[in-house]
């Protein structure tokens, strides 16, 4: 089933992403200049409408695949600076308290 963004604000991730990131990094143009926002229109033919958990949102994974292009990492790689990362975890849209992956190592 597709997984849809939640793009409700709240309070402690605004404080937190306005008072965290750097005021100036690569990925914070590319956010603010790209909209990703094709990848859905386009995915949305791969999910079944009715069966199956509600996925992560087509949208963050493919930020998830760009910043492994970008940065040169692997899955696992990607998925644990997502867990850590601060800047990394914006970038794809994922709330403070979102979980990444449920696999991961520590």
């Amino acid at each position: 089933m597709l997984g849809k963004p939640n793009k409700q604000k709240d309070f402690f991730d605004s404080y937190v992403y306005e008072n965290l990131l750097p005021s100036e990094h690569i990925l914070l143009d590319i956010k603010e200049k790209i909209d990703f926002s094709f990848v859905e229109e386009e995915t949305k033919d791969l999910y079944d409408s009715q069966l199956g958990r509600p996925s992560y949102p087509p949208e963050v994974l493919f930020k998830m695949l760009f910043l492994e292009f970008y940065y040169k990492l692997s899955d696992v790689e990607v998925a644990q600076q997502c867990k850590y990362n601060i800047l990394y975890r914006y970038f794809v849209g994922l709330q403070i308290h979102s979980p990444t992956h449920p696999m991961i190592p520590h």
